[in-house]
């Protein structure tokens, strides 16, 4: 059964020297502690999917990230 949804995500923009980079960043809105996070120097879907990979490796528990409710 999935948890209900606790986490938010965020994807920021960092302007530097070289150039922007990009964090992402998952967190539990219950503790407010960030979860999981990457940073990157380009804005594809793998460092999304890498941030969501590295938050539900350091829970235990089934997480649902977004999308429709399927709890009614």
């Amino acid at each position: 059964m999935l948890s209900r949804c606790r986490n938010n995500w965020d994807i920021t923009y960092i302007w530097t020297c070289d150039g922007f980079a990009y964090l992402t960043s998952i967190m539990d809105l219950f503790s407010r502690k960030i979860i999981a996070w990457t940073l990157s120097d380009n804005m594809e879907v793998s460092c999304v999917l890498d941030t969501v990979n590295k938050a539900k490796a350091r829970r235990n528990t089934v997480t649902y990230f977004g999308g429709p409710s399927i709890l009614g």
